[in-house]
């Protein structure tokens, strides 16, 4: 991937998790903005985010992006100087969620037995 898309990705994650944070305290405090994707072309960002909480929470962070897409996005206009402005779509990063399951299978799993050690042997 191009670098270029790279240092852009990371300056709108910077952007928005910042203007999340400070504009929308109260929404955002169980949102994490975890990752960004954007087309070679500029015209379409993909950011990822993660919730902290169960399903009910994971639905009020998609009503909150579902509303306030826009205004994120015109944010960005004043805070970032580049020809086009990305449209912003959100989607829900699951790795999280993933790798919780699989600690809590590891969990559960048992520990084997400690085996018995040899009898050692006297020197003589």
């Amino acid at each position: 991937m191009n670098t270029r898309v790279k240092k852009i990705e990371q300056i709108l994650l910077r952007e928005l998790s910042q203007h999340l944070h400070t504009e929308f305290r109260e929404e955002s405090v169980r949102i994490t903005l975890s990752g960004c994707s954007m087309a070679p072309n500029f015209k379409e960002a993909r950011v990822f985010y993660s919730v902290l909480g169960a399903e009910k929470e994971e639905l009020q962070a998609k009503r909150f992006f579902e509303r306030h897409a826009s205004d994120l996005r015109n944010n960005l206009k004043s805070e970032i100087y580049l020809k086009i402005i990305p449209h912003l779509s959100f989607v829900l990063d699951p790795s999280l969620k993933r790798g919780a399951r699989v600690l809590e299978i590891l969990d559960t799993l048992e520990t084997p037995a400690q085996e018995e050690k040899p009898a050692e042997l006297p020197m003589d």
